[in-house]
């Protein structure tokens, strides 16, 4: 198994009451997805500066998760004279926001713009592209009856 981004210590100053085999399995959970969407974390030198960017990324998500709690529904109600405005959500739907996973990508180079060529290779030559949009068709001719009584 790759090794964990983060460690239990790196955590006890923002979330001092999370518990050590807690913290354990988040970043593990954590650390697991991120090297799903950065597959190159793994094989990156300790000092490289893209995994100190993954680690703030993944603590991010982590203490996002343990603020979230359970992750079950919270109900939030606020009443004012007659009007009473209730408020439900769902607290956490996956590890990552959008927004980091598209960060995590971006540390290995994925998400960038690529082409494919599909025309094969003709020996160096320029490619024919008017031969290759001519059809092998004669064209069609309108054929008109003669008009009678057109006076033509």
């Amino acid at each position: 198994m790759a090794i964990a981004l983060l460690t239990p210590a790196d955590l006890a100053p923002f979330a001092p009451d999370l518990d050590q085999n807690q913290a354990e399995a988040m970043i593990g959970d954590a650390t697991a997805m991120a090297y799903l969407l950065a597959p190159c974390l793994p094989n990156l030198d300790p000092g490289d500066h893209r995994i100190a960017a993954a680690k703030a990324i993944v603590r991010a998500a982590i203490l996002r998760w343990h603020d979230a709690g359970n992750g079950v529904q919270t109900t939030d109600q606020q009443t004012g004279g007659p009007f009473t405005n209730t408020v439900t959500t769902q607290a956490r739907t996956s590890m990552f926001w959008k927004s980091d996973e598209t960060k995590l990508r971006a540390l290995c180079g994925g998400g960038k713009a690529f082409a494919l060529d599909t025309i094969p290779d003709d020996g160096g030559r320029e490619p024919d592209w008017w031969g290759m949009s001519a059809r092998e068709t004669l064209p069609v001719t309108v054929l008109e009856e003669p008009c009678v009584g057109c006076g033509l």
